[in-house]
């Protein structure tokens, strides 16, 4: 019998290299997967720490408290400054939200011309100028900060 006609061992050998390839395949599908469920669980704690600094925001932008607090030429920021007991600072005051929070502080820029379209008459308004400053911090260190100025629109003196 010639060593060509001898085909005894051909079918074990295919069939054990077709396994490894397989095995290859299974195991890179495994890690592409097990990579995007991590990209998409860090992207939604990204989500929920934006989410969290949004409503800081909007808490700073709203409460009227806060603005009343800071009266031009008195204060210069709300928390007073190492007043706050923010996670990430003390000149900031923290607003916890279950598994994530907020620190909010709300600081005085200037006293100004009113803004374009404010709608009222610049000869007996003026516009106060405040940048609120919101760090959003959800799970896994996830962080975010969000900055934003606001025009509240008073009497002149």
């Amino acid at each position: 019998m010639h060593a060509a006609e001898n085909e005894k061992g051909f079918a074990l050998i295919l069939a054990l290299v077709m396994l490894v390839l397989l095995t290859i395949l299974g195991a890179y599908v495994l890690s592409t997967s097990s990579t995007e469920m991590f990209i998409a669980g860090n992207y939604k704690n990204a989500q929920r720490a934006f989410y969290a600094a949004d409503a800081g925001e909007e808490y700073g932008q709203r409460d009227g408290t806060i603005y009343a607090a800071i009266l031009p030429g008195t204060a210069s920021q709300w928390p007073a400054p190492g007043a706050g007991n923010g996670t990430t600072s003390t000149d900031y005051q923290s607003l916890p939200m279950g598994d994530t929070s907020a620190d909010v502080k709300v600081k005085f820029v200037m006293s100004g011309e009113l803004p374009a379209g404010a709608g009222s008459s610049s000869e007996d308004f003026q516009a106060n100028y405040f940048v609120v400053t919101s760090i959003g911090l959800g799970p896994a260190n996830a962080r975010i900060d969000v900055e934003c100025l606001v025009a509240k629109i008073v009497p002149k003196n």
